[in-house]
C-alpha cells in the first residue's frame, strides 16, 4: 500500500515538472508567433502590427509639430506578448544612431526590432514635420504666350508678378487678363502685371485676340506704342514716348518689346538696310552705331528707326521712327531754418535743404546771378546749403529769390529779410501850457520833499 501510496506521489511529480517545462517554453513559442508590435511613436498611438519581412516592412505615417526636431530610440513603444523580450537594434540605414534630426517636411526612418530567438520585426515610419511658414495659396497663370511666369505658390498679401510669356503664337496678340476670384491688377491690359494675393487659390488667364502677322512695334522702355503717321512700309510709323529721369539709356534686347509674330526678324537702322542685323541701333543723324544701350541725354531727344521684315521677304516690311525724351528730374525743397524770415542783427545763419543729388549739384543763384563760394557753405545729405551772417547783414529789406542748379533742373526757394525792431525811447510830454508845466514843477517840488521826510526819520531813529 505504501508502494502504492509513492508511486502515486511521483506520476504527481512528473506532472507538475512537465507542466511547468511547457509553461517556461511558452515564451519562447509565444515569442515567434507573437511579436512585439509598435504601439506608440513619439507620443502618437499607432497600434500597427508589425512584418517579418525586411522587404516589405510595416508601414507607419505620423505628423508631428514643428517644435519636434528629433526622433530618439526612447520615442518607440511596442506592445504584445513577451514584449520585454525585445529590443530596438537600431534605425537601419541611419548607423544606428540613438537620435535622427527631422526636417520640416517628409522624413523617413526604419526600424527593426529584434527578439531573442525568434524573427526580427521591421518597420518603415513617415514622419512629416509641420513648417512655421504661413499658409500659401496657390496662383496658376493659363497664357499662350512662350514660358508665362507667376504660376506658384504665395502667402496672403505678398505681391505676385505675371507675365503673359512671350513670343505669342502667330496671329495672335494679348488683349487683357482675366481672373477668378476676382483681385485688382496695377494693370489689366499689361502683358507684365502684378496683384495682391487672397487667402485663396487664384487662376488668371492672359486673354488673346487675332492679328495680322506684320512685325508691330508694342512698347520701347515699358511705353506704349500708338503710331500716329505714316504707313509703315513706304513711310515710316512715327511716335513719341518719354521715359522717365531715371532711364539712362535704352537697349535692344531688354527694352524693346515689339509683337513680331513668328517668321518676322526686327531691325533698328535708320536707313533701313535690311543688311544690319542682330541688335544694332543708330541715333540722330546714323553717324554712329551702338551694339549695346543707346544713352538717353535730358533735353536730347533720341530718334529710334525700327524695321520688321518677313523672314520669307514675301511680305513687305514695317518700319518706325520713334522719338525717345528723357524728362528732366523734379527737385523740391524739403527745409528751410527760416520760412518766415531772418531778422537782421539775429545773429544765426539760414540753412535750405533741397533733395537733389550732390553730385548732380551746379550751383545757387540770388536774385538771377550764381552766389560766390564765399557767402554759403554746400554740405552732402541731398544738397544743404548754408547761407552766412555777413552775407545776410549785406541784403536790403526785402525778400530774395534762390534757385538751387543742377546739371539736369533746379529748385526754387528765398531769403526773406526783416528789419530789426526798434525799442522807442521814453519822452516827457512837450506842451505850452503854463497850467502844465506848473504842475509837472507842483509834482516834482512834492516827490522832492517826500524824500527829504524819509531821510530825516531815518536820521532821528539812528540817533535813538
Amino acid at each position: 500500500m505504501l508502494k502504492k501510496a509513492s508511486n502515486k506521489a511521483l506520476s504527481l511529480m512528473l506532472a507538475v515538472m512537465l507542466s511547468l517545462a511547457a509553461f517556461v517554453a511558452l515564451p519562447a513559442t509565444a515569442l515567434a508567433e507573437d511579436p512585439a508590435s509598435l504601439n506608440t511613436i513619439l507620443g502618437q498611438q499607432v497600434l500597427v502590427a508589425p512584418s517579418n519581412d525586411a522587404a516589405t516592412p510595416a508601414s507607419v505615417n505620423i505628423t508631428v509639430p514643428n517644435s519636434t526636431e528629433s526622433l530618439l530610440k526612447s520615442n518607440l513603444v511596442f506592445t504584445g506578448f513577451a514584449a520585454g523580450l525585445y529590443e530596438v537594434s537600431g534605425f537601419i540605414h541611419a548607423n544606428d544612431r540613438e537620435e535622427i534630426a527631422l526636417n520640416v517636411g517628409t522624413n523617413t526612418v526604419y526600424i527593426q526590432v529584434f527578439q531573442t530567438e525568434a524573427n526580427s520585426a521591421y518597420y518603415v515610419v513617415t514622419i512629416t514635420r509641420e513648417s512655421n511658414d504661413p499658409p500659401t495659396f496657390g496662383v496658376t497663370v493659363v497664357s499662350e504666350g512662350t514660358n508665362p511666369s507667376g504660376t506658384g505658390d504665395y502667402p496672403a498679401g505678398a505681391t505676385v508678378y505675371i507675365s503673359a510669356g512671350y513670343p505669342y503664337p502667330q496671329g495672335r496678340e494679348f488683349s487683357h487678363w482675366t481672373v477668378s476670384p476676382e483681385v485688382e491688377f496695377a494693370d489689366a491690359n499689361s502683358q507684365n502685371t502684378s496683384f495682391t494675393m487672397p487667402a485663396e487659390e487664384v487662376t488668371v488667364t492672359a486673354q488673346f485676340v487675332d492679328v495680322d502677322t506684320d512685325a508691330r512695334v508694342q512698347s520701347v522702355a515699358g511705353v506704349g506704342i500708338t503710331p500716329t503717321e505714316g504707313d509703315g512700309i513706304e513711310i515710316p510709323f512715327t511716335a513719341d514716348i518719354t521715359v522717365p529721369y531715371g532711364k539712362e539709356a535704352i537697349g535692344f534686347s531688354d527694352t524693346i518689346m515689339y509683337s513680331a509674330q513668328a517668321g518676322w526678324d526686327l531691325f533698328l537702322d535708320p536707313s533701313f538696310d535690311a543688311g544690319y542685323v542682330g541688335s544694332l541701333m543708330r541715333a540722330g543723324d546714323g553717324e554712329d552705331v551702338w551694339e549695346g544701350d543707346v544713352p538717353l541725354n535730358v533735353g536730347e531727344p533720341l530718334h529710334l528707326y525700327i524695321q520688321g521684315n518677313p523672314e520669307d521677304r514675301n511680305s513687305s516690311p514695317l518700319r518706325y521712327d520713334i522719338t525717345v525724351t528723357r524728362e528732366a528730374p523734379v527737385y523740391t525743397i524739403t527745409d528751410h531754418s527760416h520760412p518766415e524770415g531772418w531778422v537782421k542783427g539775429s545773429g544765426d545763419n539760414i540753412v535750405i535743404t533741397c533733395d537733389g543729388d550732390i553730385e548732380h549739384f551746379v550751383g545757387i543763384m540770388v536774385n538771377g546771378e550764381f552766389l560766390d563760394a564765399e557767402h554759403h557753405d554746400i554740405a552732402a545729405g541731398s544738397t544743404i546749403a548754408t547761407f552766412n551772417r555777413a552775407y545776410l547783414e549785406s541784403l536790403n529789406i526785402d525778400s530774395h529769390g534762390v534757385v538751387f542748379v543742377y546739371l539736369h533742373g533746379s529748385a526754387e526757394s528765398h531769403l526773406t529779410i526783416l528789419e530789426a525792431p526798434v525799442t522807442p525811447a521814453l519822452t516827457l510830454p512837450v506842451t505850452n501850457d503854463a497850467h502844465g508845466i506848473a504842475l509837472l514843477l507842483a509834482l516834482a517840488a512834492g516827490i522832492g520833499g517826500l524824500c527829504l521826510l524819509i531821510t530825516r526819520k531815518t536820521r532821528f531813529a539812528r540817533m535813538r
